[in-house]
């Protein structure tokens, strides 16, 4: 009798969001000292984080943000390089205006969506995402990008990206972390793509999933799909959990509860929103929308480190199995040899 397990290694995907980046390499290790900053202030230092970062800037922009351009007028300055963080935890008093929006986080839905899902004011979203969201623009535009291929879209160049290298890890246990427009890339291959693995954990950060525009667009999408949906779901790809970590004063995540925007899916999986303290600052300007600041609090650093745990207990598993199964064979060995006539055969 022989036994047969079969192991997964893991990998972290990284999938960063709006605007123009600096180079795949450097933005990568910016990421991975973030992470890493995280993990030592909860005292889980690693020297090993299986991580790869999905980038996309490079289809939307020709040429990447240079972190040695010290001239801030220069088009391709990088005004928010990572920087190491001074504080591990700060409690934000609940202001005036954060009470004020909270309220209106409640009631955006009410507001601009109809019952039916489709947008009440669509000019003037339009008009909000034209302005503040240019490359959400084009990529919900759905527009051609010439300069890569003239057959393709840049939706659909930008999905790639992920796409390839989902399928590339589909033997690995997967976790995505993904960030502003990137976990709407995120959520559309997840939900667009039915050739790709499963994903064991999705991590959403400072994301816009909640505004009812994005809203109502990924359910019209998914409604091609299955006419009978009511409300988006949480995609059928993702196996254990979905975290959503925002903080209050992120404008981007202007609406900061997914759980009531999206529904489970069929393995009961739903967002679970976590607030966090974004600490990342640049010459004394605060940016609690960076996703430096997002991957070293403390909140994210425990669901990554309970992610890469999973790799040690599968270890263990894998050797009980295997203890379990050579002492039933060993047992099986010896009934023959003693065991006459009523040994099994």
């Amino acid at each position: 009798m022989r036994f047969f397990f079969r192991y997964k290694k893991q990998i972290i995907l990284g999938v960063h969001g709006l605007g123009n980046k600096p180079p795949k390499d450097t933005l990568a290790l910016w990421w991975l000292n973030a992470i890493r900053e995280g993990l030592q202030r909860i005292g889980k230092t690693r020297l090993h984080i299986p991580f790869e970062l999905v980038y996309w800037a490079d289809i939307l922009y020709d040429k990447p943000l240079d972190p040695s351009i010290t001239d801030p007028t220069h088009p391709l300055f990088n005004a928010e390089p990572y920087r190491e963080g001074k504080s591990s935890h700060v409690v934000r008093p609940v202001t005036l205006r954060k009470r004020i929006m909270r309220f209106i986080e409640s009631k955006l839905d009410k507001i601009f969506l109809n019952s039916d899902m489709t947008l009440n004011f669509e000019s003037l979203t339009d008009k909000i995402i034209n302005k503040y969201f240019h490359d959400l623009e084009t990529y919900f535009g759905d527009r051609l990008n010439p300069a890569q291929n003239p057959h393709d879209s840049a939706k659909e160049l930008i999905r790639k990206k992920l796409l390839d290298v989902l399928i590339r890890y589909k033997k690995y246990e997967i976790m995505i972390i993904s960030h502003s427009m990137g976990s709407i890339v995120a959520y559309d291959v997840l939900v667009q793509y039915p050739q790709i693995p499963e994903v064991h954990t999705l991590v959403t950060t400072g994301s816009p999933l909640g505004l009812p525009v994005i809203v109502s667009r990924i359910y019209m999408e998914a409604k091609k799909l299955n006419l009978d949906i009511k409300k988006p779901h949480t995609p059928e790809k993702v196996s254990h959990r979905w975290y959503n970590i925002s903080d209050e004063d992120d404008r981007v995540a202007l609406d900061h509860s997914l759980n009531d925007d999206y529904e489970k899916n069929e393995k009961g999986i739903q967002a679970e929103d976590i607030n966090v303290y974004n600490d990342y600052e640049i010459n004394g300007q605060a940016n609690p929308h960076k996703i430096y600041g997002y991957l070293r609090t403390p909140e994210f650093a425990r669901i990554i480190d309970q992610f890469l745990l999973e790799e040690k207990r599968n270890i263990f598993y894998i050797g009980l199995k295997y203890i379990q199964g050579s002492m039933q064979v060993a047992a099986g060995k010896l009934l023959k040899i003693f065991g006459g006539k009523n040994a099994p055969k």
